[in-house]
């Protein structure tokens, strides 16, 4: 996951930003182009059409050297051609920009992933400020196998010295069974097997049941995240 950064130059009417098929923006949302209080138009991520289309008003008008930067996050979903290639061409208005990579040798290259051999859990932040945190629980088909109905995970934040802390929030919830074939194992959470999960929180938001619904394709080789 990362920022897909773009340098927008007032000037035009609209500016189109097109977003190479190698990654992509999620969701719809809108981003306002401000300078101080002047707001000078607005740009629109479309997840959809993988672009993004910033609109200029008049208040920048009579102004030299308008520009700024816009940031949207992304994810790399597809290997580029040659992993070693260290820009991808990005369309801007119709001409194409080439875009320098991160990382020392360029490229998107195929995820080192590998099979989980534990029940864990894990997490990272989603938000600059630390404010979100996104967790992840690993468990082993083998595992869940012998269980006989639903599976109810106890799920709980622990606060040292009383100290305020994260809690809980209902915010997507998502559970997913998948297996070691390299396609699911890659991107578990799109290409796994979607189970029914409900989200219990408790008032505090310190604690939470997660309540998967019994599967009939539960198997011993296969993890459920």
């Amino acid at each position: 996951m990362g920022l897909e950064r773009q340098e927008w130059r007032e000037g035009w009417p609209e500016v189109h930003h097109s977003i190479p098929q190698e990654i992509a923006v999620k969701g719809t949302f809108g981003i306002k182009l401000v300078d101080g209080a002047v707001e000078g138009g607005d740009c629109v991520v479309d997840g959809g059409n993988n672009q993004v289309v910033c609109t200029f008003n008049d208040k920048f008008e009579g102004k030299d050297n308008v520009h700024g930067m816009v940031k949207v996050q992304a994810q790399a979903i597809k290997t580029t051609d040659n992993s070693n290639e260290p820009t991808l061409p990005f369309e801007v208005n119709s001409k194409v920009v080439n875009v320098t990579l991160p990382g020392p040798h360029g490229g998107i290259g195929p995820a080192d992933v590998k099979t989980p051999d534990k029940t864990n859990k894990d997490g990272w932040f989603t938000s600059k400020d630390g404010s979100k945190i996104e967790w992840r629980i690993v468990m082993l088909g083998k595992d869940l196998a012998n269980i006989s109905g639903d599976v109810v995970i106890n799920d709980s934040i622990s606060l040292k010295n009383g100290a305020v802390g994260h809690k809980f929030i209902a915010d997507g919830l998502l559970a997913v069974e998948y297996t070691s074939d390299p396609a699911q194992l890659a991107e578990p959470s799109a290409k796994g097997e979607k189970l029914q999960v409900t989200q219990d929180i408790a008032a505090d938001g310190l604690s939470q049941k997660a309540h998967a619904e019994e599967a009939s394709w539960w198997l011993a080789g296969r993890p459920v995240l």
